[in-house]
């Protein structure tokens, strides 16, 4: 064929070259081998070696490499495109819930829930990812203000409030299915940290409960789906006058907060769960610690759970961690600002 460089006719076999890893030679673009140390053909692409992968494949995400896995990260909301039958695995994270902004008692926002599948197998087809955002902080101060949640994310304690104070916004919620069809999964966003006449907010995970007044937390919510395993939990209790007035820590996807407790700190936010999607082992939605009634009397903040929740503060608030579905940690009396 004069159009080719090299043709080889017959119905044999060409055998290309192998070698482990640390044998690969210097690099040129457009090179072929097979690599042994991990049993995938191999061909240099721009500065690195790209795994040549077997069936479908797919594009949308950030797109990165671990082994023989293609990773595809989305952040933004986006379309994952399979040119091909793939096996997959999925995880879905909500939007972790914003600070509560109290002059009184606040308590850490729940983590966004998780939904994880290994093995999925998806058909060819555009495939929408809905990326729930981290919720909005509380904006007001003191016993006035509009709690501003709707079901599901409102417990049912707080509906008989005719006057809640502002507890922030809960986690937006995240979602992966077929473009026009019934999703696959969708995790909620967590439930906003309790405060001075308002009980935690439901959620993927739950917040926690303000200290003293309205000490209930808020409760995990998230459904389950064919094909994925849910995570999430409730937040932990208000703690009363025998415990300092301190606020529970947020639920994360792999522990309940922390109720408010007798040593002067607020109840830890609760621990994420830890995954390796990423090719490295990864916590996501751990949630946000609580906050104090008084930095009096030695009285210490408390940590936001593993998976980028924030900590509990002795002033301002500390917003979850950007893309991990942590809650945000909530601030000391008459010291919170509005985080998200």
């Amino acid at each position: 064929d004069p159009d080719c460089e090299l043709e080889v006719s017959g119905t044999g076999a060409i055998s290309v070259p192998s070698g482990t890893t640390a044998q690969r030679p210097t690099a040129r673009q457009g090179m072929i081998r097979y690599n042994t140390t991990i049993d995938e053909f191999e061909m240099r692409d721009d500065s690195d070696w790209q795994i040549i992968k077997k069936g479908g494949s797919a594009t949308g995400g950030t797109i990165t490499y671990s082994g023989s896995d293609t990773i595809h990260t989305f952040t933004t909301s986006d379309d994952f495109v399979c040119q091909g039958e793939l096996v997959c695995d999925i995880l879905v994270v909500g939007g972790g819930a914003g600070a509560p902004h109290d002059k009184y008692h606040s308590a850490g926002g729940g983590a966004g829930g998780v939904h994880y599948a290994t093995g999925y197998t998806l058909t060819a087809g555009t495939y929408t990812c809905t990326i729930g955002a981290g919720g909005a902080g509380g904006t007001s101060v003191g016993q006035t203000g509009s709690h501003n949640q709707s079901e599901p994310y409102l417990s049912s304690a707080n509906d008989a409030l005719a006057s809640p104070v502002d507890a922030g916004r809960p986690g937006g919620e995240s979602s992966f299915g077929p473009d026009g069809g019934t999703v696959l999964a969708l995790a909620r966003g967590g439930g906003t940290g309790g405060t001075h006449g308002a009980h935690g907010g439901d959620g993927g995970s739950g917040g926690g409960g303000c200290p003293h007044y309205n000490r209930t937390e808020g409760e995990y919510i998230d459904v389950s789906y064919t094909g994925f395993t849910r995570y999430g939990n409730d937040g932990g209790y208000g703690g009363n006058s025998t415990s300092g007035y301190m606020a529970g820590g947020g639920g994360g996807a792999g522990a309940a907060g922390e109720a408010g407790n007798t040593s002067n700190i607020g109840g830890d936010g609760g621990d994420g769960i830890q995954l390796s999607i990423s090719g490295a082992a990864t916590y996501y939605a751990g949630g946000g610690g609580g906050g104090l009634h008084s930095t009096n009397q030695g009285w210490s903040a408390s940590e936001g759970g593993l998976g980028g929740g924030g900590d509990g503060s002795t002033g301002e608030a500390e917003a979850g961690t950007a893309n991990t579905g942590g809650g945000a940690g909530a601030g000391e009396r008459g010291g919170s600002f509005p985080r998200d």
